[in-house]
C-alpha cells in the first residue's frame, strides 16, 4: 500500500468515527490530508469504495497482530488467550469507528462486500477451530463444530458488551475467564458422550454448495491436500478452513444486525 493511500484511509477513519460517513465529504477528507481531489480519485473511485477500504485496512491491521502472536513461542492455551485479549483491546480502542459503521449502515451490500464478509466468516471459523484443536487435541473432534459455535457466541457477547460502552472491565481477566469456561464446556461434552448437533461432513456439504465460498477459496487461499478423509466435501471444507491462520469476527452479520438495532435504540 502506498503512503498516500494509507494517509487517506487513516484520515477517513478518524473523520468517519467523529462525524459519521454521511456527514463527511470527500472535500473534507482531502483537506485533512492536504491533497487534491484528483489525488484522491487516483486511489478511490468514490467515498463508498474508500469506506470498504477502511474496513479492510482495519481488519488486516488486527489480523497482522494476530499473526505476530501466532509466531510467538507460546503454548496453544497461552496463545489463544493472548489473541483474544488483543482483539478485545483493539476493539475497545476503536469502538466509535465500529459503532459508526453499525449505526449508519453506509456500505452497499454488493458482491465485493459479500466476498469480504465471507472471507471474515471463514477465517473466524478457522481461528476457533484450529485454536480448540491445538489446545484440546483429538478428544474434541466429535464436538468441534458445536464448540466453535459456542465459543464464538461467548466471545461475541463480550465483544458486544465492550462496543456498547459498558463499564470498564479487565480484558485480561475476561480472556482467561472465557478460556476456563471453554474448559468446562469441553469437560462436559466429553464426559456426556452425547451425540453432537453438528458434524463436519454435514457442514461441508452445506458450505460447498456456495459458489461464493468456492470462488473465495480459489482466489485467496492455497492449501495442501488433506489425507484425513477421502470424502470430497470433507476435503473441500478442510481446504477452506483447515489452514487459515488468521481470525476476527468483528463485522459478522449477527453482530452487525445486533449493533444496528441497539445503536438505533440509543439514538
Amino acid at each position: 500500500m502506498k503512503e498516500k493511500e494509507r494517509l487517506i484511509i487513516e484520515m477517513a477513519m478518524k473523520l468517519f468515527a467523529t462525524k459519521g460517513v454521511n456527514a463527511t465529504s470527500v472535500q473534507e477528507i482531502v483537506t485533512a490530508c492536504g491533497i487534491s481531489k484528483g489525488a484522491f480519485y487516483l486511489y478511490f473511485k468514490s467515498k463508498e469504495e474508500l469506506l470498504l477500504a477502511t474496513l479492510r485496512y482495519y481488519y488486516d491491521k488486527i489480523q497482522n497482530k494476530m499473526m505476530d502472536i501466532e509466531k510467538e513461542s507460546l503454548l496453544p492455551r497461552e496463545k489463544f488467550a493472548k489473541q483474544l485479549h488483543c482483539q478485545f483491546n483493539d476493539i475497545q480502542k476503536h469502538k466509535e469507528f465500529i459503532i459508526m459503521h453499525a449505526r449508519e449502515n453506509a456500505i452497499p451490500f454488493n458482491k465485493e462486500v459479500e466476498e469480504f464478509m465471507m472471507r471474515m466468516k471463514l477465517e473466524s471459523h478457522a481461528f476457533y477451530r484450529n485454536s480448540l484443536l491445538s489446545i484440546y487435541g483429538d478428544k474434541v473432534m466429535p464436538y468441534l463444530l458445536d464448540l466453535v459455535i459456542m465459543v464464538e457466541g461467548i466471545c461475541r457477547g463480550y465483544l458486544e458488551l465492550i462496543i456498547l460502552q459498558a463499564p470498564e472491565i479487565d480484558l485480561s481477566y475476561v480472556s482467561a475467564f472465557i478460556l476456563k469456561r471453554v474448559d468446562d464446556l469441553v469437560d462436559g461434552l466429553v464426559e456426556s458422550s452425547e451425540e453432537p448437533v453438528l458434524h463436519e461432513e454435514k457442514l461441508g456439504e452445506f458450505l460447498c454448495k456456495s459458489e461464493l465460498i468456492k470462488e473465495q477459496c480459489q482466489q485467496r487461499f492455497k492449501f495442501p491436500q488433506f489425507q484425513r478423509n477421502e470424502i470430497p466435501h470433507y476435503e473441500r471444507l478442510n481446504r477452506c478452513l483447515g489452514r487459515i491462520n488468521s481470525c476476527f469476527f468483528l463485522f459478522s452479520q449477527t453482530v452487525g444486525v445486533t449493533l444496528d438495532v441497539k445503536c438505533n435504540r440509543m439514538m
